[in-house]
């Protein structure tokens, strides 16, 4: 898979919904992936069986995301506890941890970001059901590991976060100033949103595959 299938079946028929699984869930298990990747890349291009920036790249940008969610819960304690005392900290702590994320996935453009997890998707969907099969993965924790990276993938993808074209991803100091690169971005997320039904839920598209095309980013 080099580049976005702009058709990814979203969620498997039996995962939750994606807007019920608490934000730290999310975190939890972009942690336990970038233990693992941790671990295990290095093993893998020892061996040859992977490049040593490919397992860079793909730690970097597990690191990015776990520092994303890490941002979202900031954000969300400060929300609810912005009129407590604490809500000085808690605000500063979240400009911390904005800075944090900011600088942890600035390498990595938004594509890469969605095909990276949709990559990581297929992969679980393709092997849990042999270690399942082969008594290395409880079916539980299996299907609460493919559900919430389909989640993660379901905020990026369909829920547009830190939603940014390919061809503006070098422009975005130019898009805090009304002109035709803020123009374009706004184009750019209303042809992305006509691609979703959002009433519908779970990932649903509305275009067909040919129309798609036309969309590509």
């Amino acid at each position: 898979m080099t580049g976005i299938d702009y058709l990814f079946p979203c969620l498997s028929p039996e995962s939750a919904d994606p807007q019920s699984i608490p934000t730290r869930l999310l975190r939890e298990e972009l942690e336990r992936e970038l233990h693992q990747r941790r671990a295990s890349y290095p093993g893998r291009v020892d061996k040859g069986r992977m490049h040593a920036h490919d397992a860079e790249q793909g730690i970097n940008l597990m690191r990015g995301l776990v520092e994303h969610y890490r941002r979202v819960e900031a954000m969300d304690a400060w929300y609810e506890g912005r009129d407590t005392p604490q809500g000085e900290a808690l605000w500063q702590a979240h400009l911390k941890q904005d800075a944090i994320a900011g600088q942890a996935l600035q390498p990595f453009r938004w594509s890469e970001v969605v095909c990276a997890l949709q990559r990581e998707i297929i992969l679980r969907r393709r092997y849990y059901p042999q270690w399942i099969a082969g008594g290395t993965l409880e079916p539980i924790r299996a299907r609460h590991q493919i559900e919430r990276i389909e989640a993660v993938h379901f905020h990026w993808w369909v829920g547009m976060a830190n939603f940014m074209p390919d061809h503006l991803h070098h422009k975005q100091d130019a898009m805090r100033k009304p002109g035709p690169e803020r123009e374009e971005f706004q184009r750019c997320c209303r042809e992305h949103r006509a691609r979703f039904d959002y009433a519908a839920g779970r990932g649903a598209y509305v275009t067909a595959p040919e129309e798609q095309k036309e969309l590509a980013l």
